[in-house]
């Protein structure tokens, strides 16, 4: 929370730093301003975070709030809806030219007399049959 906790007396953000004890070391936030009435006062990041805490608990958004999340949320997912589908159109109308392609070249497979020529179309044949699954 570096940055968003600030000083109750001078109101600007208060630094973290870590002391040494005994066996470990702990986090606090301390105010760096001088002038500070709190300058160099440390807070131990425990009892900010269950202040936060506390406060986030007890914090329940208005009806109106909720109700314009509600049509944000509602508005993101129609257009991510829309999306797919128009995904999934496109993607049948690619599978769609990839087997007439693969037709295509069935039919000249057929008709072809050398072996280089008959193994080209066989490779590009499976190419495209690859293609078409994914």
């Amino acid at each position: 929370m570096r940055g968003f906790v600030c000083c109750a007396d001078c109101g600007l953000p208060m630094a973290s730093t870590w002391a040494k004890g005994r066996n470990d070391y702990y986090a606090y936030y301390m105010c760096r301003q001088k002038g500070c009435p709190s300058d160099k006062k440390a807070i131990a990041t425990g009892k900010i975070e269950t202040a936060l805490e506390n406060l986030m608990q007890s914090l329940t958004p208005s009806q109106e709030l909720f109700n314009l999340a509600s049509e944000i949320f509602r508005g993101l997912w129609d257009s991510r809806g829309g999306l797919s589908k128009s995904g999934a159109t496109q993607m049948r109308v690619e599978i769609g030219n990839v087997e007439n392609l693969i037709s295509k070249l069935l039919d000249r497979l057929v008709k072809a007399e050398t072996t280089t020529v008959i193994s080209a179309y066989e490779r590009k044949v499976e190419k495209l049959e690859r293609k078409k699954s994914f």
